[in-house]
């Protein structure tokens, strides 16, 4: 019902009529009954009343002067909170086509004079139950169970109606995307009943510090989404740093053993997006800063402006087994600080959804490198998602570039991927054949394409050590294989004396590894002087 109820617990009806002794004996009735009564004498009174007391229930006259009670009727439907309302249109006839129009033009129900006033308050009280029931069963489809925040389906109706406000008084809209931190490692030290009770602290705890017209969202899991209108610039993080304060306290509260936190990620209207996705894109971005951050609160992704020192490019040899000669080098990826591996790098910058161009960036920098550092032969990692968005681009003359492709890789549409192949062999790139063997097998891929080079996966490299029955499949599968490549077979990973030999006995020529050749970083030193 509408905030005047839910205060009063009582249900306002405005009654609009141009006879003063008709809306005395309607309040009258109703009062004794215990509604509140408000009262209009003609159309216009009546739209300005019913913006002032928005009533629950609206009892309207059809014959008044000026603006009659149709019109009054449509007029109400245009109004703020007017397409919800109740409206029962009193007419003196049973008239069929006043009946008819009074529906069309937005009426609930109707009565007819003289009014019986006994039946009248039952079909009010019955309405306000009826009422009462949609609003619960609407709250309920709106409401997360567990938190009893609004749940995520109605964060796409209340975030647009908070950006269309926004744009029309210029304004900035804030979202909040909270997360708590270490949650999972709550629910298994402390039981999942737990991790529901501090989740449920957490909602509290964020609801006890927004102002009246922020809105708190369940977004699933342990997230939580807070819009934030009317946010202030010079405000900085303080609202962000508010719900931390106020969620650090709950470990104490509630006797865990364990501190309770969460990280914030924020994004703004205009700013950041004009629409919800890009707004929860960018939060989530933000977000995923904040986690790893100490200050556990950011605004926007400026961390991710990508560029050539983003990560760093080491070169290890690619050699020839017998003579020992290195024939080449694959260009491999490391991260600046040192303190992530090449899978959580790439997770890093995938889940900002920066990946794709993290990854364009380093397949034109590795092939610069290369060349400047006068190497004849590069081998260059890449995915047929990638060269697409890359696009074939120009190969530096004098350097072979091998673009590696999983064999994962090439199992998917392989008439697409032929097709990319192609095009990037007219500009005079070539192919190799990535983790030959690691429990895929892309056969019509290689027939058709004949890769420049295949290269051996470790782990089935491993397996022929120990099995004398894989070796001798191998050496007949190398065999064959060697007629649908026309550079060689190279096998990865080659890591201790044992191995390589294997490799000798197998027939494979060329070969990669800790054994032959670390990643070489001295080479960037000579590419920077």
């Amino acid at each position: 019902m509408t905030e005047m109820q839910n205060k009063q617990g009582r249900t306002t009806v405005l009654v609009v009529d141009d006879r003063e002794s008709t809306r005395l004996l309607v309040r009258a009735a109703l009062e004794q009954a215990g509604f509140v009564v408000e009262e209009a004498h003609d159309g216009e009174s009546a739209l300005s009343a019913f913006l002032e007391y928005q009533p629950d229930i609206v009892l309207l006259d059809v014959v008044m002067p000026g603006m009659d009670g149709f019109t009054t009727c449509a007029e109400i439907r245009k109004l703020p909170g007017g397409h919800s309302s109740p409206i029962i249109m009193t007419t003196g006839t049973n008239d069929i086509d006043g009946i008819n129009r009074a529906y069309e033009v937005g009426a609930t129900d109707f009565v007819t004079k003289p009014i019986n006033y006994v039946i009248l308050t039952h079909r009010l009280r019955y309405m306000v139950r009826a009422i009462q029931n949609q609003i619960a069963l609407a709250e309920q489809a709106i409401r997360d169970p567990l938190t009893d925040l609004y749940n995520r389906r109605y964060f796409r109706t209340r975030i647009q109606e908070e950006l269309t406000r926004a744009e029309r008084d210029q304004e900035i809209v804030a979202v909040f995307l909270c997360n708590i931190d270490n949650f999972k490692s709550i629910n298994e030290s402390l039981g999942h009943q737990k991790g529901d009770t501090v989740l449920k602290a957490v909602a509290q705890g964020v609801l006890d510090t927004i102002r009246g017209y922020d809105q708190v969202f369940r977004w699933g899991g342990d997230e939580i989404v807070v819009i934030v209108p009317k946010f202030e610039l010079r405000e900085d993080l303080s609202p962000a740093n508010r719900i931390r304060s106020r969620v650090e306290g709950i470990s104490k509260m509630l006797s865990l053993g364990v501190d309770v936190d969460v990280s914030i990620g924020i994004s703004l209207f205009p700013e950041h997006g004009s629409n919800p996705e890009a707004l929860i894109h960018q939060a989530e971005q933000a977000l995923f800063i904040a986690k790893k951050g100490k200050s556990k609160v950011q605004i926007g992704e400026e961390e991710y402006h990508l560029n050539e020192d983003t990560v760093k490019a080491v070169f290890q040899p690619v050699v020839d087994l017998n003579t020992r000669e290195i024939i080449g080098y694959e260009a491999l990826t490391r991260d600046l600080t040192g303190e992530l591996n090449v899978f959580e790098l790439f997770n890093k910058y995938n889940s900002v959804g920066k990946l794709k161009e993290l990854k364009g960036i380093l397949f034109k920098k590795q092939i610069k490198m290369a060349k400047h550092l006068g190497l004849n032969k590069v081998f260059v990692n890449a995915d047929f998602n990638l060269l697409d968005y890359l696009g074939p681009i120009e190969k530096p003359s004098g350097l072979d570039v091998i673009i590696e492709i999983s064999e994962v890789e090439a199992l998917l549409d392989v008439k697409k991927n032929l097709d990319a192949v192609r095009k990037w062999r007219e500009l005079g790139y070539k192919f190799a054949i990535d983790d030959f063997g690691a429990g895929f097998i892309s056969l019509p891929f290689i027939a058709f394409a004949i890769p420049e080079y295949i290269k051996l996966d470790r782990s089935t490299m491993l397996l022929s050590v120990s099995s004398d029955k894989l070796k001798d499949f191998l050496h007949h599968l190398t065999a064959a294989l060697s007629k649908y490549t026309s550079e060689g077979i190279i096998a990865e990973g080659i890591e201790e004396e044992q191995e390589l030999q294997r490799m000798k006995e197998i027939g494979i020529p060329l070969g990669q590894g800790y054994l032959l050749g670390r990643p070489e970083e001295i080479l960037l030193e000579k590419a920077g002087s």
